[in-house]
């Protein structure tokens, strides 16, 4: 009597699923259409069977029964519990069975190779008892520079050989640690200094025990200035993520570099001065972030032989600027800038004071991920400058609190908006709270215009603010305003008492087909979060009307969408059929302009440094053609390490460009460094390690390592166990690649780790075959 699938669908199997060896004739047999097959019954019945292993075509009965004794014997003399490994292992029994070899022999093992396979999870881990629990006992929270301890027990005795798992991953690094448990069921994890604060995570598992998944907070460390320390950059420079510089009050006559998850706090704004001028060069900023988020608060901060208070450069994520009074620097006093990697922060419950200054905000590359709001922006000549596809949101958080906008009373203009840029200026007040609140106020007798936007700006939004010289308490809001180029251009941008384009507010979008009203909708649709639908409306514009003036505008939206979605990178195969199907025009220009970032954030520095060269050839004399020129020596700079021919590019471009006010500021100070200065790589190049694509089974694995070093590139498996050592030798600064066929690998989660004596990086592999 047959077992047939029947019998499969009546099963009650509960929680105790088998895993099922049956290498008959056809039992897996998944690739028929009509057909369900034994296997696939098993994997569907809800009560079935938690992996199957069979064959998928006929078999010969006597290759059948080896195999069948050969995983037996893996699982149960040799104690290889993996799923996929034990059908390999009896695979290998199987060819080295007892059977006579005949003619038809290795046709026979080789057609039984590919016809057995599993269903299921080819990890997964088999039990062969009834599965007890661990008691794993280690501490809630814990401070970094010292020896965590995990003990395992089961039934008031230890268990030893247990894997534990130690694992905690931030910006731009990570620990990785496995121990197995002592004969006193004890396993330990170094945690070094500079770990960052945050939950580390960690596993128990070994073979007849439930995994055990614990979290332990990693605490940071309370550095006081000047008791601790004499300087503040000295103790942000020994400070691991999570601890907190406390400065007291004094004036402090030097610049700082701020570390990723240390916050520095002054004791007062009114009495705890920052005042720069001596220190790193900072590219002439009083406080700089490059690449890292921090907190810097209760602060004075500003010199008048600097050019910017606070420089926030190529931040992803917000580094946090709150109640400090910001004054002096000639050129800005907060500079948000993303080069060939966008940048962005939050800046509320300042008091930016210019005085001499030149901006109050400067926002070049800025995502929509920055947010200004509740400041005093005063006396400059630009309250808030928005450049080069800057997208920030004027307006104040859902959870601000006070919940306001910004006051603004500059000598030009209160908001200048340009070269692609669309800020949120304003929001809505939220209905739970004073119903006055959350506006920006536009105040003064200087400016000449509240806002402008010129007519390579993108639209502007602005909801609710207060405009003119009266107080907020004296004005009605205005309604909602949309300012585009292409509704109604006004070439002297946006008088004082208005706006050249008026909307009564509305919840509903814009029911039109032109290419204005899908480019308006699908932005709309971007604020409300629906990316997916924005970029049907996106790729409308573009698809239909590749030569109008809004299209280059609709490709700035749709990769915006993709950058908020996480999945940037597939847009590029979008931006390269463009570039090279409308060669010369304004749409083939943005493509190629917006490819750049993504091309470095993907490993591509050669196709990025092919697009610069390409915009300034064939688009000469626009502003297209200085960012690919700054880009193109910040790329050999700051990723390729080759300092020479980056000086040879900034030095050009301070000459061509010399009204480039901030990027000349980050030019001059690689120039000024020297040519191949070895310091000036070092700060430049910062470690990295990328693999792509992830999953695959063929990876391209790139790494960048600051200075020479001994480096140490190595793959192992998801238990800690060594697989293969790709790269042990001395390596120069710089990028570097290589390519890695893990066809010899199972399919599952492996780790590679680059390790130097000044840094360890790891990342997942995921193969997938």
């Amino acid at each position: 009597m047959g077992y047939t699938t029947d019998y499969v669908n009546s099963l009650q199997n509960g929680r105790m699923l088998p895993v099922v060896i049956a290498p008959t004739c056809l039992a897996n047999g998944f690739h028929h259409l009509t057909m369900t097959c034994m296997g696939e019954a098993f994997m569907r019945q809800e009560q079935g069977a938690a992996g199957y292993f069979g064959s998928t075509d006929v078999s010969w009965s006597f290759t059948n029964d080896t195999l069948a004794i050969g995983i037996f014997r893996a699982i149960c003399e040799h104690h290889i519990y993996n799923f996929q490994a034990a059908c390999d292992w009896g695979k290998w029994y199987m060819e080295l069975g007892t059977y006579p070899p005949g003619p038809d022999w290795p046709t026979i093992i080789y057609e039984t190779f590919f016809r057995m396979n599993i269903l299921g999870d080819p990890s997964l881990e088999m039990w062969t008892d009834i599965p007890k629990t661990f008691t794993v006992t280690h501490p809630d929270t814990f401070s970094a520079n010292g020896v965590i301890t995990v003990t395992v027990k089961y039934n008031d005795s230890p268990v030893q050989n247990a894997l534990v798992c130690f694992w905690e991953k931030w910006e731009g690094g990570s620990l990785y640690h496995t121990d197995y448990t002592d004969a006193n069921g004890i396993a330990t994890c170094f945690v070094p200094l500079n770990i960052h604060r945050g939950y580390m995570d960690v596993t128990v598992t070994k073979h007849n025990f439930k995994p055990y998944e614990g979290k332990i907070y990693i605490l940071g460390k309370d550095i006081y200035v000047p008791s601790d320390y004499s300087t503040i950059q000295a103790a942000i420079d020994v400070a691991n993520r999570g601890c907190v510089v406390h400065v007291d009050s004094g004036t402090y006559f030097e610049r700082i570099r701020m570390k990723a998850g240390v916050d520095v706090i002054g004791e007062s704004k009114y009495n705890t001065y920052i005042m720069g001028d001596t220190g790193d060069y900072n590219y002439r900023a009083t406080v700089l972030f490059d690449g890292c988020s921090a907190t810097i608060s209760n602060f004075t901060i500003g010199s008048i032989s600097d050019s910017i208070g606070v420089l926030v450069l190529n931040c992803s994520n917000p580094p946090f600027i709150h109640n400090n009074r910001i004054m002096y620097p000639k050129v800005a006093l907060v500079a948000i800038v993303g080069v060939v990697h966008p940048s962005c922060a939050y800046v509320y419950d300042n008091e930016l004071l210019g005085h001499v200054g030149e901006y109050g905000i400067y926002c070049d590359c800025a995502t929509i991920k920055t947010w200004i709001y509740n400041n005093l922006i005063a006396f400059n000549s630009t309250g808030i400058r928005c450049q080069n596809y800057s997208d920030p949101n004027i307006r104040p958080v859902a959870h601000a609190s006070p919940y306001r906008g910004n006051l603004l009373n500059s000598r030009q203009s209160n908001i200048y908006c340009t070269y692609h840029s669309e800020p949120n200026i304003g929001l809505y007040p939220d209905p739970d709270r004073n119903p006055n609140a959350g506006m920006n106020s536009f105040h003064g007798d200087f400016p000449l215009y509240d806002v402008v936007g010129t007519k390579d700006c993108d639209t502007i939004f602005a909801i609710r603010n207060w405009w003119g010289e009266d107080p907020p308490d004296q004005r009605q809001m205005s309604s909602q305003v949309i300012y585009s180029p292409w509704l109604d251009y006004d070439p002297w941008g946006m008088a004082t008492k208005g706006w050249t384009k008026k909307l009564d507010h509305s919840n509903d979008l814009p029911k039109g087909n032109s290419p204005e009203d899908h480019n308006l909708r699908g932005r709309l649709l971007f604020y409300q979060g629906d990316y997916q639908s924005a970029i049907h409306e996106f790729m409308f514009v573009i698809t239909n009307y590749p030569e109008s003036d809004i299209a280059p505008f609709a490709l700035d939206h749709l990769v915006c969408c993709y950058r908020e979605l996480g999945t940037e990178p597939d847009v590029l195969p979008l931006l390269e059929q463009l570039a090279d199907r409308y060669t010369t025009t304004e749409l083939a220009r943005v493509a190629l302009e917006l490819a750049i970032p993504i091309y470095v954030q993907v490993g591509d520095y050669d196709a990025a440094i092919r697009n610069c060269r390409t915009i300034m050839v064939e688009f000469p004399n626009t502003i297209s053609a200085m960012y690919a020129m700054f880009y193109m020596g910040w790329i050999y700079a700051r990723y390729l390490g080759d300092i020479d021919l980056a000086t040879e590019i900034f030095n050009t471009f301070v000459h061509e460009y010399p009204d480039a006010f901030v990027l000349n500021l980050l030019a001059r100070s690689i120039i000024d460094h020297g040519g191949g200065a070895q310091l000036m790589a070092k700060q430049l190049l910062k470690p990295s390690l990328a693999v792509y694509p992830n999953p695959g089974t063929s990876f391209m694995i790139e790494f960048t390592i600051p200075e020479e070093l001994q480096v140490n590139l190595t793959i192992y498996d998801i238990t800690g166990r060594k697989i293969e050592t790709l790269v042990n030798d001395m390596l120069k600064p710089g990028y570097h690649t290589l390519r890695y066929d893990a066809k010899q690998l199972s399919t599952g989660i492996y780790f590679i780790k680059l390790h130097t004596d000044k840094f360890v990086k790891l990342h997942k592999l995921i193969v997938v075959k």
